[in-house]
């Protein structure tokens, strides 16, 4: 059974998969590798510093 069937909801939006969508794979390491379905463009991992910076105008 693949990830995105068994997880069915994005780990990030909890929106739901439609049949056949593709999604990406992120791993959780807590003691055991696992991995997380998410929606394409979606992470589960903190943004950098410098993307969260302000832009200069």
């Amino acid at each position: 059974m693949s990830v995105v069937k068994r997880q069915r909801t994005c780990a990030v939006c909890g929106a739901p998969f439609a049949d056949g969508e593709q999604a990406e794979l992120e791993p959780l390491i807590d003691g055991v590798i696992r991995y997380l379905a998410v929606h394409p463009g979606h992470s589960t991992w903190r943004r950098s510093y410098e993307e969260e910076l302000p832009k200069a105008s």
